[in-house]
């Protein structure tokens, strides 16, 4: 190995010093990340001199919150020595400190380690931290700091959100908090296309300074604090909302993709739907009723319908099941003229069926099975496109063997 020019070897470290940002918003520790640059060098003393000297392999600050004793210091030495030869580069960041740590002598491990994420604010580029309350303060410098590498952001506070880093490249933010004390309109975020929000509290007041290139927006709790005035998304594309109440605020002329939670949806929402006319693909999670349908039935242009939660919703919120109660489908499968015409793809995720006996699952295997096989009850000329069915990827194995199973009758 030792004999192996330069030239050969520094594009292979150049290789496994990936800069691709972290997963977003559910990045978490990656062992075998954090122990490339040491895998390389530990090869020979010539390899080791290269990697040293090779700053981008040193950029990943992902740290265990409740590591063994025996491996805490081990730990501690791994920041030092990537602080020391990281250098100036941008740095990724991974730290979900438990909120209750198990072991009191953690308590100085996780502070030394918050410490130095304070002191690389302006290096950040990912980061994903977890604070409970007591470790919020020792972060504070950076929150309130200029961060110009910065594009990926999720930060799940156990109290108030204070500041946002300023972050002229931030992408993507994901937030979530107990209460919103931020002066929104001193947010300088100008690149911002990506926004999840995890709490009740005022998070509508995010919305005006950073929603002009917008193109991804979800809401993720019930809201308290809904503005009187429109909040408009000239760039939104796609949309996922837990309160439809928020609906009927928002103008978004380019948005394409909604997700909502149909539990509180209604005819009310009838009107604040109708205003979505281009919206081609629609997701539905929650507790679907026949209530839903009237409203739902709004969107004319749907061409792609997707039962469960998505993933952002399934993996902050922690919660992966749907219900199709008895009616929705029944209605949908009668309906004349039909509704969703251009519906041509129908992804099915994590769901179950309640009502009576098996009735809301025949009525939904009834809909699957007239768009399936073409089998119409009005003119031709408003007859519905035929549908592919498709389960979701993202399921578990023993989920879509189970999703299969519901569906097979339709579709035999």
């Amino acid at each position: 190995m030792r004999l192996v020019p330069d030239n050969v070897l520094l594009p292979i470290f150049d290789a496994v010093a990936c800069d691709d940002p972290l997963p977003w918003p559910n990045a978490s520790y990656d062992q075998e990340r954090a122990c490339q640059p040491f895998v390389l060098a530990a090869v020979c003393q010539h390899w080791r001199h290269l990697a040293r000297n090779t700053s981008r392999l040193w950029t990943y600050f992902g740290f265990l919150s409740e590591p063994p004793g025996e491996t805490r210091d081990a730990h501690l030495e791994r920041l030092h020595l990537l602080r020391s030869l990281s250098k100036d580069h941008p740095v990724d960041v991974v730290f979900h400190c438990a909120l209750y740590g198990r072991n009191p002598n953690n308590h100085e491990y996780r502070s030394e380690i918050f410490t130095a994420l304070n002191d690389l604010g302006h290096r950040w580029r990912s980061v994903a931290l977890k604070l409970p309350y007591a470790h919020i303060f020792e972060i504070i410098g950076a929150m309130n700091g200029y961060s110009p590498f910065l594009h990926s952001l999720s930060i799940w506070f156990n109290h108030d959100l204070e500041a946002i880093p300023q972050a002229p490249r931030l992408e993507r933010a994901y937030l979530e908090y107990d209460e919103l004390k931020i002066d929104a309109t001193a947010l300088y975020l100008p690149s911002l296309t990506s926004l999840a929000v995890f709490s009740d509290d005022h998070a509508c007041r995010l919305f005006n300074p950073t929603c002009a290139r917008l193109r991804s927006l979800c809401i993720l709790e019930m809201l308290q604090h809904i503005p009187g005035a429109p909040c408009t998304f000239p760039c939104l594309r796609s949309l996922t909302l837990r309160d439809a109440s928020f609906l009927h605020l928002v103008h978004a002329p380019k948005l394409k993709t909604m997700n909502l939670c149909c539990k509180d949806l209604d005819e009310g929402h009838t009107s604040a739907l109708s205003r979505f006319q281009e919206l081609e693909h629609l997701g539905l999670f929650g507790e679907i009723w026949a209530a839903n349908t009237a409203a739902l039935s709004m969107l004319s242009s749907i061409r792609s319908l997707s039962i469960g939660a998505p993933l952002i919703v399934r993996w902050a919120m922690n919660e992966d099941s749907t219900m199709i109660w008895t009616g929705m489908f029944a209605k949908l499968a009668e309906a004349v003229p039909p509704v969703w015409p251009t519906l041509e793809r129908i992804c099915l995720g994590n769901f179950g069926f309640r009502g009576h006996g098996t009735e809301s699952q025949d009525q939904f295997l009834a809909f699957i099975r007239n768009r399936e096989s073409g089998v119409v009850t009005v003119p031709s000329s408003t007859s519905p496109k035929r549908v592919h069915i498709e389960i979701d990827p993202q399921l578990s194995d023993s989920l879509r063997q189970r999703v299969q199973a519901q569906i097979q009758s339709a579709v035999s």
